[in-house]
C-alpha cells in the first residue's frame, strides 16, 4: 500500500467483496419465496447491501478524481495525492455510507 490508488483500489475491492457476501442469502430467499433468517439478519443484509454499494461508487468516484488530476495536473497530483489523504478519504466514505444506511436500520 505505497500509493493512494492502491489504497483506493483495496478500499473498493473490500466494499465490492461485501456486496458478495450477500449473494447467498438472496439464493435462498429466492429459492424460499421468503425470507428465513429473520429480522436481525434481514436489517444487517439490507445495511451491508446499502452501504457497500454506495461506497464502491464513491471509491470508484475517488479513483476516477485521482486519475483526472494524475493526467491533467501531474504536478500538483504528487502534492495532493499522498497516502495520509487517501486512508482520511477512505475513511470519510466509509462513514458517509455508513449514515445513509442509518435510515434502513
Amino acid at each position: 500500500m505505497r500509493t493512494a490508488s492502491n489504497v483506493f483500489i483495496l478500499n473498493l475491492s473490500i466494499a465490492d467483496f461485501l456486496f458478495l457476501v450477500r449473494i447467498p442469502f438472496l439464493v435462498i430467499q429466492e429459492i424460499l419465496k421468503q425470507w428465513p433468517f429473520g429480522l436481525v439478519l434481514c436489517k444487517v443484509y439490507r445495511s451491508i447491501t446499502l452501504s457497500s454499494s454506495m461506497a464502491s461508487c464513491f471509491f470508484i468516484a475517488l479513483i476516477s478524481t485521482e486519475r483526472y488530476f494524475a493526467v491533467c495536473l501531474p504536478l500538483k497530483a504528487n502534492r495532493l495525492h499522498n497516502k495520509k489523504l487517501a486512508i482520511i478519504s477512505c475513511i470519510l466514505v466509509w462513514i458517509i455510507s455508513s449514515m445513509f444506511r442509518t435510515p434502513s436500520l
